[in-house]
């Protein structure tokens, strides 16, 4: 019986940490995709430099207030 709930308590724990796990790995993808709202950054993918390429920032960020914010 003891050991029933040892065994139960660890494989919470363990459930428990796989989920703290995906909480901060997407909090890394957030904020990486986070950055592509800075204007100095959407500039560096318009304008093709720094490394950034167009197409990846039209696949990533297809929202109507980048493209607004871009045509004024």
């Amino acid at each position: 019986m003891k050991q029933q709930k040892k065994q139960t308590k660890k494989e919470q724990m363990e459930r428990e940490e796989l989920i703290r796990d995906k909480i901060r790995d997407s909090q890394k993808y957030l904020s990486v995709l986070d950055t592509f709202g800075d204007d100095s950054i959407r500039n560096d993918f318009l304008n093709e430099t720094n490394g950034a390429f167009v197409i990846f920032f039209s696949s990533v960020y297809k929202l109507p207030f980048l493209i607004t914010h871009t045509q004024a």
